[in-house]
């Protein structure tokens, strides 16, 4: 049996100036999550995502805004 290894990732929210987590995810599991959180969150006027990656890394790995859609993080900067 061979060994699996996760790559943590977690999904945040903005809409009142503070973020919030929403979900802790694998990041295999990515692009799946992103696709399902901007339908939901493009419900909410104003509302403003990112994906962190490793605790270690303070910078978002990706950012998302009903102006841009899902953004790399270094490109949005």
């Amino acid at each position: 049996m061979g060994t699996t290894t996760t790559r943590p990732c977690r999904l945040q929210v903005n809409t009142t100036g503070a973020w919030r987590n929403v979900l802790d995810f694998d990041a295999g599991n990515g692009d799946e999550v992103m696709e399902q959180a901007a339908q939901l969150f493009a419900l909410a006027p104003g509302a403003k995502l990112r994906i962190m990656g490793d605790a270690s890394d303070t910078a978002p790995l990706m950012t998302w805004s009903t102006e841009s859609g899902w953004r790399k993080w270094r490109e949005a900067a």
